[in-house]
């Protein structure tokens, strides 16, 4: 089991995807499912990462009952991954009907506590389940209040500001919601605000086999998020790096900005 979850780990961690090797490594984790914690919990933060859906549709289920049958020997870390990573690859499993009294008392690091906040905003937000109240829920809110903020603007961000503006639309950069929610830019429409995100090389996942990159667990996750609700945006647009930086003017930038609105269903999106 520590083998196999190092190897699924050290692909999650450099964000490359090998699908048939995962699953192979998954089947190992699962038959060696007694092995320590952490290492149950490792294998699932890369599959979260790697938005890796498994052949076997049952198996973050399979997973999650071996994970429930052991909970109080999992560390708020172990805890904290595996909620994030079951919400990355949308696995509403057992495991959510068990983890939220598990957490109580365990020390997290901050960053843990984020993964707390995005999995109970995903089961929000995307589930429809209440939202969670109380000191756990308090003490992720808090941490994801302050998570380090982007200040300033990449060459990429402002080359999206300048097409908007070319488009007639009026952009807040660098927009942050007391709810949490932070996106590279905001552009006003005639139909509401539209999110617009930026997203640079690391937010990508990379085949070894020389297939798309695909957007990593956590940006998913987030778009996910906004899409269902959470900022009050009326629209939400990706502009991935990879496309951007096949464009050479304004114009060609301003060009392919109007057609994600249009394929975001924001076809309004006139100008205010």
């Amino acid at each position: 089991l520590a083998d196999a979850a190092q190897y699924l780990w050290a692909h999650g961690s450099m964000k490359v995807r090998s699908p048939d090797l995962v699953d192979r490594l998954l089947e190992v984790c699962l038959r060696h499912a007694g092995g320590e914690p952490r290492h149950l919990a490792n294998a699932l933060w890369a599959c979260g990462t790697l938005v890796h859906r498994p052949g076997d549709k049952e198996f973050y289920e399979r997973l999650s009952r071996m994970a429930v049958s052991r909970l109080p020997e999992f560390s708020g870390q172990d805890l904290s991954n595996a909620a994030v990573a079951l919400a990355s690859v949308q696995a509403r499993t057992s495991f959510f009907d068990h983890w939220w009294g598990a957490i109580d008392g365990k020390r997290l690091t901050t960053e843990a506590w984020r993964q707390v906040f995005l999995a109970q905003k995903w089961l929000s937000c995307s589930n429809g389940e209440p939202p969670a109240t109380g000191r756990t829920a308090a003490k992720a809110a808090e941490a994801w209040a302050q998570r380090p903020v982007a200040v300033g603007q990449s060459s990429r961000h402002v080359r999206v500001g300048d097409a908007a503006a070319e488009l007639g639309y009026s952009v807040v950069h660098e927009e942050v919601q007391v709810d949490g929610v932070s996106v590279d830019m905001v552009i006003d429409t005639a139909g509401g605000r539209v999110a617009v995100e930026v997203d640079g090389f690391w937010h990508f996942t990379w085949d070894l086999d020389g297939g798309t990159p695909r957007p990593d667990g956590r940006t998913q996750l987030k778009r996910r998020l906004m899409e269902d609700g959470w900022g009050g945006y009326a629209g939400v647009v990706s502009v991935e790096a990879m496309d951007l930086d096949e464009l050479r003017t304004v114009t060609e930038v301003a060009l392919f900005l109007k057609k994600k609105l249009v394929v975001a269903g924001v076809a309004w999106a006139e100008k205010k």
